[in-house]
């Protein structure tokens, strides 16, 4: 059973018409219960609705909401500086991450509501370019050439058991949330949420045995000797920032994602079902 709410923080995709108006819905209902509400400036459903200035740092926030796509979920996550539960309400078509359907919003949150909830703490990692950190990555930071099309050639390290020079179109460094993301096109392994574990996979090795490695979360990634002028680190799809010499990558904190009783029920159920057919 989940902790009982008494504020939530509203964000979302302001150019969403279908988030804004799931939001507006959501916010009634939470009004509705003497829920206090905190809206993301970036996100004006209404006007007498209280700021959530820095995501509900100087505010007393049960739970985030998130309307729209897993981009939207990405960049909320990026964006919490706290430990603050997450609900990602799907707004679109796809929504892998996405734990609540928009189209049943009345349905999901009287589960919420009423404790039929656990969160799930999600795995981050963060990368240091040139020596200066950037944003935290949900799913994963993946570094590519400056010139889309170009080969490049690094040498790859996992703190001091591994060294070896590659040469492909890129390298992606993902969580296991991100498994199932980038990492997976580019024939890396699906990795349960829970797992300890980051994945790095090369995107077209010209070394056949350069295959995707699957490590502890605990080991620092480091890429540096590039052979071709600058690279890019992509964080999540979303960011980008070049570099000159070095990219180091290493576990962050973690967030937590919130997960239904229905859900929760509906993967018991598949995984019931995988281990009959086995």
């Amino acid at each position: 059973m989940g902790e009982k709410i008494k504020s939530v923080g509203i964000t979302g995709r302001n150019n969403n018409e279908q988030a804004i108006e799931i939001a507006k819905k959501a916010i009634d209902i939470f009004l509705k219960n003497n829920i206090e509400v905190y809206c993301d400036d970036d996100f004006p459903i209404y006007k007498n609705i209280l700021p959530l200035a820095d995501f509900g740092i100087k505010k007393n926030i049960d739970m985030v909401f998130s309307f729209g796509g897993d981009g939207t979920l990405l960049k909320t996550a990026r964006g919490l500086k706290k430990d603050i539960p997450i609900a990602g309400v799907n707004c679109g078509r796809l929504g892998f991450l996405l734990e609540i359907k928009g189209d049943e919003i009345e349905k999901e949150l009287d589960l919420i509501l009423n404790g039929n909830y656990h969160t799930q703490k999600r795995t981050r990692l963060r990368a240091e370019v040139d020596g200066k950190k950037i944003s935290p990555a949900l799913n994963e930071v993946a570094v590519v050439p400056k010139l889309s099309g170009r080969l490049i050639r690094y040498e790859l390290h996992i703190d001091d058991w591994y060294n070896k020079k590659e040469g492909s179109d890129g390298v992606i460094i993902a969580t296991p949330t991100g498994s199932t993301g980038h990492s997976l096109s580019a024939g890396g392994p699906i990795v349960v949420a829970e797992a300890e574990v980051f994945i790095i996979t090369p995107i077209n090795p010209l070394d056949w045995s350069d295959r995707p490695i699957v490590i502890s979360d605990k080991n620092v990634v480091r890429i540096d000797n590039f052979k071709v002028g600058s690279l890019e680190v992509i964080v999540d799809g979303q960011e980008r920032y070049g570099a000159e010499e070095k990219i180091e990558v290493k576990k962050a904190e973690s967030v937590r994602i919130v997960r239904t009783k229905r859900a929760f029920n509906k993967l018991a159920k598949i995984r019931s079902f995988i281990c009959e057919e086995s």
